[in-house]
């Protein structure tokens, strides 16, 4: 890769180029457009010239190490949102459920299993309630959170 002292060396030695035909063709009215188009071009190339010995290999190399590491990344992020959200609907529920409890004035324990799809399948319920109490939150479990009964897991407490 040629130094930064060989580019200047090429931007000078256009415009030095530039200068000297500028020169001679002095104050022609006739040619004075079309050789300041020239010269224009001819430092405008010098100038963009080094850009052309970039090799763009390298940086595309890095950019696939980049995208596997961003699709990596972005994958861990997915799978921390998935828990995160499971434990904020697994607490959500068990407050929603004591909620309800405590209008029936019960004491009660609340645990909820959550799915692979961070949705509730199984709650246990434990803690001392008369059987209507029990039927009633029951009900209100399989209706309002659509856990059938079967999946609800009941104890007494000690």
């Amino acid at each position: 890769m040629p130094s930064i002292g060989h580019y200047f060396m090429k931007v000078i030695a256009a415009s030095t180029v530039c200068g000297f035909l500028k020169t001679i063709m002095g104050k022609n009215i006739q040619s004075s457009g079309i050789i300041e188009l020239l010269c224009g071009i001819v430092i405008l190339c010098a100038v963009v010239s080094p850009l052309a010995d970039v090799e763009l290999r390298g940086i595309c190399d890095n950019y696939n190490v980049y995208s596997e590491e961003a699709k990596e990344n972005v994958n861990i992020g997915m799978q921390m949102m998935r828990e995160r959200t499971g434990e904020i609907i697994k607490k959500e529920t068990e407050e929603y459920i004591l909620q309800r409890a405590e209008m029936l004035d019960v004491d009660v324990h609340v645990d909820v299993l959550i799915n692979e799809d961070q949705m509730p399948y199984q709650i246990a319920v434990e803690g001392d309630l008369s059987p209507y109490k029990k039927e009633i939150l029951m009900n209100y479990i399989s209706e309002t959170l659509n856990i059938p009964e079967e999946c609800q897991v009941w104890k007494s407490g000690s």
